[in-house]
């Protein structure tokens, strides 16, 4: 994995995250919206996400170019959204790395249907930016 800058410590409350969005249903092209299936946590209850403050455009691309592949999987997009708006929906966020800057949105609660009212907030929160 490439080497990033380190972000500084602790997660701000305005400090950027990136979503990074592998499926094509996880976003609207035409209403240029994140949809809420993007921001669903895994089966774990956690959702990933990366630390984007202080990083150029070309070197957030870069992480998202890095995890498709390892993931097997084309990278559309990212919905971009702050710590803030996490916190506002209850939810905390915990750094996990590696990789570099990698944190999970943790706390979601055990119920899809409270998780999916979450994640609609979150995704309604959210600024969708797609590939180059």
């Amino acid at each position: 994995m490439t080497e990033h800058v380190d972000p500084p410590n602790p997660i701000g409350a305005e400090e950027g995250l990136a979503r990074f969005i592998f499926s094509s249903s996880h976003f609207s092209r035409e209403n240029n919206r994140v949809k809420h299936n993007a921001f669903m946590p895994a089966p774990a209850g956690k959702a990933s996400v990366f630390r984007i403050k202080g990083l150029e455009g070309t070197a957030v691309w870069k992480i998202g170019s890095e995890i498709a592949e390892k993931r097997s999987q084309p990278l559309h997009g990212r919905a971009d959204i702050t710590a803030a708006t996490v916190s506002r929906a209850g939810l905390s966020i915990k750094s996990s790395e590696p990789p570099p800057r990698h944190c999970n949105i943790e706390g979601w609660p055990v119920e899809k249907s409270a998780q999916k009212l979450i994640a609609i907030e979150l995704a309604d929160a959210a600024t969708l930016v797609l590939k180059p």
